[in-house]
């Protein structure tokens, strides 16, 4: 659940002054007051402290920046952080066909994707965790808080995305503390439909990761996006989301079987 700092250090950056994956000016969040924050995010807070890291599934250091840095992280830009600008999940045009579908890949406690089902309750959402245990909490979550927009799928990111069921039929994709930036584009591009858009959570100190990815989402059938940057109390590092956007059909062999992403990542 830690952030993490995945920094591919010797890669040749991406142009970025003129194209899409500028990085946007940092802004300040600024963590809301109790009694802004709706009673199925507290209940969600809760099941995080009281369930959650009892059974290991968040760490100590998560529960105690858990207001501040991940439910905050998780929701920046949308309600009731309304004073920042538009979280990127929120500038996408009009779906023809709705709701709009997000899936959030190695959701692990649900950050971000169940914080967003609760804010976005037009969004459906699909929480996508291998692991027998972190998917039971995923799941018992769902059914205590009663999130009627969330489904729990207990299966691998790479299996899933040659379900004919799935493939390339979300608008939105997530990834938070999953992996470097080429190992979450390839699970997260071929779910996607051509103009859905990746999300990854990063820390700033990614952005050369990031820039370094771009081969990789093109050969993905993606594109960089904008970067946008942003602040949260307590932190002395800027985080970022990295946008990719889905610009063809990924070719039909990506992602690869289970576990390779990981063991042998793309090269740029």
């Amino acid at each position: 659940m830690e952030p993490p700092a995945n920094n591919e250090s010797g890669a040749e950056p991406t142009p970025s002054s003129e194209d899409q994956s500028q990085t946007k000016p940092a802004v300040r969040a600024a963590v809301p007051a109790a009694s802004e924050v709706s009673g199925p995010m507290r209940a969600y807070a809760r099941r995080l402290t009281k369930v959650a890291a009892p059974q290991g599934h968040i760490g100590k250091r998560t529960v105690a920046d858990l207001e501040t840095l991940h439910l905050a992280d998780a929701l920046i830009g949308s309600p009731p952080f309304a004073a920042m600008p538009a979280h990127p999940a929120f500038e996408l045009p009009e779906a023809t066909d709705k709701p709009l579908r997000l899936v959030d890949i190695g959701s692990g406690a649900g950050l971000p994707g169940i914080p967003l089902a609760i804010a976005r309750p037009d969004l459906r959402v699909f929480l996508v965790e291998s692991r027998v245990r972190a998917a039971g909490f995923l799941q018992d979550t769902v059914d205590a808080l009663g999130l009627a927009n969330i489904r729990v799928l207990r299966v691998r990111a790479e299996t899933l995305a040659h379900d004919p069921e799935f493939r390339e039929s979300f608008h939105l994709a997530t990834a938070r503390a999953l992996a470097a930036t080429g190992v979450a584009l390839e699970l997260c591009l071929p779910l996607l439909r051509v103009d859905g858009r990746v999300l990854l959570y990063k820390t700033a100190a990614a952005r050369d990761e990031i820039a370094a990815a771009a081969p990789i989402a093109a050969r993905l059938g993606g594109a960089p996006g904008p970067i946008h940057t942003y602040e949260l109390p307590g932190l002395d590092q800027p985080r970022v989301i990295a946008t990719f956007e889905k610009t063809a059909p990924s070719p039909a062999k990506y992602p690869r079987r289970s576990g390779t992403p990981s063991r042998c990542p793309l090269k740029p």
